[in-house]
């Protein structure tokens, strides 16, 4: 077999550059290829940030609650504490009643109170057994100082079934600067 000597050759240039005088920075808009070792600048202004997941950041918590002060069908649990934002990633609630009465669970909603549900989150409940319903899911709700994060159940139950409700959340706790 005969070896062979190559050589690499320089790429030819225009023979005037090109030289953007304005707009600078040049607007760019369509898409962009890029090949493997390349890369990007990108400008994130304060005025008009661009959004990202800051995964990793911020410390895991979880709380338990259970239908307290009387109101019934509602957990409360509390509010992030000044300068925290709690991001909530999991959920999940239980609902019983008494045996021998009627309790039908129709939706869980949690929502930043204590005036009743506004926006929120609604989380689909499911029968378990008699006088049993559960909820699971995942979510991302968010918490800020102040505002208090409160799940509540929503149904039919008879008089004297006295319905209990536990429930969970977990996620981050995270600082606000």
């Amino acid at each position: 077999m005969a070896s062979r000597q190559t050589a690499a050759q320089v790429p030819s240039r225009p023979s005037t550059p090109v030289e953007i005088v304005s707009p600078s920075p040049l607007p760019v808009t369509g898409t962009l290829g890029l090949t493997a070792g390349s890369s990007v600048t990108v400008s994130n202004p304060i005025s008009s940030p661009i959004p990202v997941l800051d995964v990793g950041r911020g410390s895991p918590f979880q709380k338990t609650g259970i239908s307290i002060n009387g109101i019934l069908g509602q957990v409360d649990f509390g509010s992030p504490q000044a300068g925290q934002r709690w991001i909530i990633h999991h959920v999940s609630a239980e609902v019983s009643a008494n045996p021998g009465t009627s309790l039908t669970v129709t939706s869980f909603t949690m929502f930043i109170g204590p005036f009743g549900p506004g926006l929120g989150d609604t989380v689909i409940p499911q029968r378990t057994a008699d006088n049993v319903t559960v909820a699971n899911s995942q979510t991302e709700f968010v918490v800020n100082a102040g505002e208090e994060l409160i799940l509540s159940f929503h149904g039919e139950f008879t008089v004297g079934s006295s319905p209990i409700m536990r429930a969970f959340i977990s996620g981050v706790v995270v600082p606000v600067t």
